[in-house]
């Protein structure tokens, strides 16, 4: 008698951890984490005004709430990346074609959009902006997450029933 037994010692399939599982995993983090952070750590901003001589020095230090609250841009970038990992659940779940496409624009897209706002929050012809440091360069680095996992993840199979 020779029967194959899977041991305790193999996990199942559906509880092993993939790449892109982790991706989207760490995408999610670096995309709530700066809302909870306060003391102007999200964005930090120096650069010269130039709306007088001498060029004055600003320095500017934003928390994500504030933003999320003054701002439409910041606003909807973030609304994004807090719906990235609904649309990777959903492609995964529908096996729809085009999604993963979508997905990878759309987090590209994201990622892009966390930058824009980031160097053109300011008149340029009244201020010039050193590169901004702080937290968003974790929104710039779940854009990418998300989309590195859409296009590294296996098609999905279709569902049962088609």
């Amino acid at each position: 008698m020779s029967e194959k037994s899977s041991g305790p010692s193999e996990p199942s399939a559906s509880f092993r951890p993939t790449v892109e599982t982790v991706l989207v995993a760490i995408g999610v983090v670096a995309t709530l984490l700066p809302l909870g952070v306060t003391g102007g750590a999200f964005l930090n901003v120096s650069g010269e005004a130039r709306t007088s001589r001498p060029y004055l020095w600003l320095h500017v230090e934003v928390d994500l709430r504030d933003l999320l609250l003054r701002d439409a841009g910041w606003t909807l970038t973030t609304a994004s990346l807090v719906l990235l990992p609904l649309w990777y659940w959903f492609w995964r779940r529908s096996a729809m074609q085009w999604a993963r496409g979508i997905g990878v624009a759309w987090a590209a897209t994201a990622a892009l959009a966390v930058c824009a706002n980031a160097f053109w929050s300011f008149d340029a012809d009244t201020v010039r902006v050193d590169l901004p440091t702080g937290l968003l360069w974790l929104h710039v680095m779940a854009g990418a997450c998300f989309a590195v996992a859409f296009f590294i993840a296996p098609a999905p199979s279709r569902p049962s029933g088609e």
